[in-house]
Formats: structure tokens, C-alpha cells, sequence
């Protein structure tokens, strides 16, 4: 016959039951391991947000920066060396509240030469801000493929802008802080200006001379 289990043993077991039950049921300190889950995903997502949207505004600032100094420049014919500091002095203003020191900009007068119905642009004279490239008359303009190629006699200004977005999040998103490089490069019709060897009007800058005929 089986042995019947005794008291303590039977105790013993409705107690092992009843803790299992109760965990089971337990809803204690789940409200806080969700929260500590669920938390940093949250973060991700607002600074995050936060991130994209700085960026944003600050690629729309460079690119009102390249409009203005093209849209300013080419209401000129030969504009002096104080002239042309003076546009490039904007840039603060233009880029504010983001950093503008160490802002790279670019302005040169190209065009189509040759006898062709069309042709690449090339670089006719260059200006720079303090501490940026002046491009080489003579050069292929550095614009986008299918940018490059013009009809006979075109004129424009291409202003080349490159800034630098620092994050907000710090090293957060990006390594050591030091964020990345914002450039536009921007092809700008000659408004006013004088004709040399074509029928557009050309902006001549710095010390360089208008585009050759061919």
C-alpha cells in the first residue's frame, strides 16, 4: 500500500504552490522594467528628431547664403575687392544662430567657350573668401554632370559654399563632435553685367579677366 504523505510534507508543498502562484500574479517593479526598457528608444527618437530637423535649417541657410552672394554678385559688372568682402561679410547674418566661422566660400564668373552650340562650362575668373580655394581661369567649372554642359555664349556665377554643422547631441551621433562638411554649389544667371566675347552679359571678378572667345 502506498504511504501516505505526511503533514509537514504536505505543507511543505501547498507552500511551494502558493509562492509559485503568487509570482506568477506578481505585478510588482513591471511598470519600472518597462520604463527602463523603452526609455532609451525614446531618447533615440527625440534627439534623434531633434538632430534631423537642426540639420535641415542649416542646409537651408548655406542655401540661401549661395543665392544671396550669387543674387548680390551679379547685379555687378566689375565688383571691387571691397565690394565683393562686403557680400561675403553676410554670412554670419545669413547663418545665424549656426556657426559661421571657418564657412569655405567660392565665386566664380564661368561660361561656354568655343564655337559649338554647346560646350562645358569652364572658369573664366575667380574670387574667395579668406581661407578659401580661388579656382584657376581656364579650369572645367566644378559643377555636376549634367550642369556642366551649356548653349554657345552662356554666362553664369557658380558660388561654391561649405560649412560645417556642428551637432547638437555632441558625440552623441557623431565622433569627437566634429560633425560633417554642408556644401552647395549653386549656378547663378548674370543680371546686369557687360558683353565681351558673347551676347550674355559677364561678370568679371577679382584681378581676372571676362571669358576668351574660343
Amino acid at each position: 500500500m502506498p504511504v501516505a504523505p505526511s503533514r509537514p510534507v504536505i505543507a511543505i508543498q501547498r507552500m511551494k504552490e502558493g509562492l509559485a502562484l503568487r509570482f506568477a500574479r506578481a505585478e510588482d517593479g513591471v511598470a519600472i522594467l518597462e520604463f527602463a526598457l523603452i526609455v532609451p528608444v525614446l531618447l533615440l527618437i527625440y534627439f534623434g528628431t531633434v538632430e534631423l530637423t537642426s540639420v535641415m535649417r542649416n542646409v537651408r541657410k548655406v542655401d540661401i547664403l549661395s543665392r544671396t552672394i550669387g543674387d548680390t554678385l551679379s547685379q555687378r559688372t566689375i565688383p571691387t575687392a571691397a565690394e565683393v568682402n562686403d557680400v561675403f561679410q553676410v554670412a554670419p547674418i545669413v547663418l545665424a544662430p549656426f556657426e559661421s566661422s571657418g564657412v569655405q566660400m567660392t565665386v566664380s564668373a564661368v561660361g561656354v567657350v568655343g564655337d559649338g552650340e554647346t560646350g562645358p562650362l569652364q572658369v573664366c575668373s575667380s574670387v574667395a573668401a579668406a581661407g578659401s580655394p580661388v579656382r584657376a581661369a581656364g579650369a572645367p567649372a566644378p559643377v555636376a554632370e549634367a550642369d556642366s554642359i551649356q548653349p554657345k555664349g552662356t554666362r553664369m556665377l557658380l558660388v561654391e559654399i561649405s560649412a560645417t554643422y556642428k551637432p547638437v547631441a555632441g558625440t552623441a551621433f557623431f565622433k569627437d563632435g566634429a560633425g560633417f562638411a554642408i556644401t552647395r554649389k549653386t549656378l547663378w544667371p548674370v543680371r546686369y553685367g557687360r558683353r565681351y566675347a558673347s551676347m550674355s552679359p559677364e561678370v568679371v571678378l577679382g584681378n581676372g579677366a571676362s571669358c576668351p572667345p574660343r
